[in-house]
C-alpha cells in the first residue's frame, strides 16, 4: 500500500481474516481463488515488517526477508496463482487454453531466479 506500517497490518489483518472465512465459506472449487485475500493479507504484513524495519535500525535485520518474501509473492506466487486460481472454473476451452498458456508462461516472463539468486541491497 505504501502509506505506511499501520496501513499495512491494519490491510493485512482485515484481508487475511477475509481470507479465512472466504475459505471455510468457499465450495472446495473456489478455494484457490477464495484464498488470494489471505495471500495479499501476507503480502501486507510483510510490507509492514518492512516499514518498521526501515524506519527502526533495532529492526533492520528484518528487512532482508520482509523485502524477500514481498517480492516472491508479487513476482512468482501472483503470477503463478491467479491463473491457477481460475482455470478450474473457466468454462470455454478457448479461454482455459489461454489460462494454461498464461500460467506455463509467468514464472518465466517475470523471471523470478534473478530476483531470489540475486543480493538484495
Amino acid at each position: 500500500m505504501c502509506f505506511s506500517a499501520t496501513a499495512s497490518f491494519t490491510a493485512g489483518g482485515l484481508t487475511i481474516a477475509a481470507g479465512v472465512a472466504a475459505l471455510d465459506a468457499g465450495k472446495p472449487a473456489y478455494r484457490l481463488l477464495a484464498a488470494v485475500p489471505l495471500l495479499f493479507g501476507i503480502q501486507q504484513c510483510a510490507e509492514g515488517i518492512l516499514w518498521l524495519a526501515l524506519s527502526h535500525p533495532e529492526l533492520a535485520g528484518w528487512a532482508g526477508p520482509a523485502t524477500l518474501t514481498y517480492l516472491i509473492v508479487w513476482k512468482v506466487v501472483w503470477p503463478v496463482w491467479v491463473p491457477l486460481a481460475i482455470l478450474p472454473l473457466e468454462t470455454d476451452p478457448g479461454r482455459r487454453k489461454l489460462l494454461g498458456f498464461s500460467l506455463l508462461q509467468a514464472p518465466s516472463s517475470r523471471r523470478p531466479w534473478r530476483m531470489v539468486w540475486v543480493p538484495i541491497p
